[in-house]
């Protein structure tokens, strides 16, 4: 089985074993500084996502969360939760109206290109009370063997 289709195309798949677990302290870092994004897709239709804080009011996300290519294009709204747990929001939630991607995505649905951000309304700087990640450049030789955390929100949790 290949964990390689289309991003819009596919159901959830899970490749190699399965060992998630679901986090519930969801107010300790890093996980305050992962959301659960609640979309309203270009056609209207609802879809969700998973972003993390970059700084106050910039989340990053895929490319294919802000515009899809089966969604009517760009989102016309997405509602931005930090830390979600079941119904709890420990930090409440802000709607982003301003999307960004590269045209690799939005023009040529490159996987390479995936990428994109939702910038939040200068009176809801959610970053401010969860913190948010930095960046870093990595050499390919530092990658090597680096163990790495994957976070976030998926449609089904075991």
């Amino acid at each position: 089985r290949s964990c390689d289709l289309e991003y819009e195309e596919r159901p959830e798949t899970v490749c190699g074993r399965d060992d998630r677990v679901h986090v519930t302290s969801v107010t300790r870092i890093p996980w305050r500084m992962i959301c659960q994004l609640l979309i309203t897709l270009g056609d209207g239709r609802q879809s969700r996502c998973t972003g993390w804080f970059i700084s106050p009011r910039t989340v990053m996300t895929a490319g294919h969360c802000v515009f899809s290519h089966s969604g009517d294009g760009w989102a016309r709204s997405i509602e931005v939760v930090p830390g979600m747990n079941g119904s709890f929001r420990p930090y409440g939630s802000a709607i982003g109206t301003r999307f960004h991607s590269v045209k690799g995505w939005t023009k040529s649905r490159k996987p390479s290109h995936d990428y994109g951000c939702i910038i939040l309304p200068k009176s809801a700087p959610l970053g401010n009370k969860t913190g948010w990640f930095g960046f870093a450049a990595l050499s390919k030789k530092s990658l090597n063997r680096l163990l790495v955390n994957n976070s976030g929100y998926p449609g089904h949790v075991p």
